[in-house]
């Protein structure tokens, strides 16, 4: 089983844009580390 999600702007658009991918990209990883982080008791 594959969990699928889409991303869209604040309009209900597509981020085609590749800068505005990579930022999100770069945000959504750090805040899966942080959240890994917390969950193993880790201090941030």
């Amino acid at each position: 089983m594959v969990d699928t999600f889409y991303v869209k702007d604040m309009f209900g658009l597509k981020l085609h844009q590749k800068p505005k991918q990579e930022a999100l990209d770069r945000k959504l990883r750090a805040a899966i580390a942080e959240g890994a982080e917390r969950a193993q008791g880790t201090p941030a």
